[in-house]
């Protein structure tokens, strides 16, 4: 069985000792520091993270902190990522190119992929996921910065394929698709069952995710 990935918020863990009486119990204290260390050795973290408290959440559209986007970018994936260059490269899409005028962009999606319900990932999944970050009753950061999008301009093109139709050329659609709020859900997902469980096809599954604990548990991905 694969060891689960522990990811430790916040980054500082302070383990106080205190002194009582009794050689026994200042012995269980030695043992208890002991485990303690052990297991935050076997863990991954990360520096200048602030908390979300309760906003923190496994939903890709709604990610008020760094905290959250920890969460999201280890269960979901996006159409396309990123280099350090801003250079879009393949993720759940393997290839998209423009129309003659520009205006239409059209998106192959990869094949095989399941999210981790193992339901299969399918163009379903991406038009629901744009235009539920569009929706002004979600709420999502995302919005603002894909004013150039409308939800019916976002259609899939059978099974494995999807267009974005867009008022004017759009040269770098790619690119500003790719946001931190784009992260792929699935067709149909509530924001209640987003909120505290996801439905991504990532690299890692949460497990016992709740909004206020300070480590958070997400076991890898045996379909990844």
């Amino acid at each position: 069985m694969k060891k689960p990935l522990k990811v430790l918020f916040p980054l500082v863990v302070v383990i106080a000792l205190v002194a009582v009486a009794g050689q026994a119990n200042v012995a269980q204290s030695a043992v208890d520091a002991g485990d303690t260390a052990a297991a935050a050795a076997k863990c991954v973290k990360y520096a200048g993270v602030e908390s979300s408290g309760n906003k923190n959440s496994m939903d890709p559209a709604q990610q008020p902190s760094s905290q959250n986007s920890l969460n999201v970018n280890a269960a979901y994936d996006r159409l396309t990522t990123v280099d350090d260059n801003w250079k879009v490269l393949p993720s759940l899409a393997t290839s998209w190119k423009p129309s003659a005028g520009g205006k239409v962009w059209t998106f192959q999606l990869r094949r095989g992929v399941k999210f981790h319900d193992g339901k299969a990932f399918t163009s379903a999944d991406v038009v629901y996921t744009f235009r539920r970050v569009l929706d002004p009753k979600t709420g999502s950061e995302g919005a603002s910065q894909m004013t150039f999008l409308k939800p019916g301009g976002i259609q899939a093109v059978g099974p494995y394929a999807v267009k974005f139709v867009t008022a004017k050329p759009v040269a770098e659609l790619p690119l500003l698709i790719t946001n931190k709020n784009t992260f792929i859900v699935q067709n149909g997902a509530t924001t209640a069952t987003l909120r505290t469980k996801g439905a991504g096809t990532g690299p890692f599954i949460a497990s016992g995710f709740s909004p206020t604990k300070q480590v958070q548990t997400f076991n890898r991905n045996p379909n990844y």
